[in-house]
């Protein structure tokens, strides 16, 4: 957020922020699962244990 804060981040940032903030105040689990999915914010193989 720093980044964002100092113009350090483009169009593309707000937008993602955006996204978020519209399913995080959504009622949709299948939603919520497709923020995962984007490559920006994806959870590492090696952070996810089995």
């Amino acid at each position: 957020m720093t980044d964002a804060y100092d113009g350090k981040t483009g169009a593309d940032y707000d937008l993602l922020l955006d996204d978020i903030a519209e399913v995080c105040a959504g009622d949709d689990p299948v939603a919520v699962r497709g923020l995962y999915e984007h490559e920006d914010l994806c959870v590492p193989d090696n952070l996810i244990r089995f």
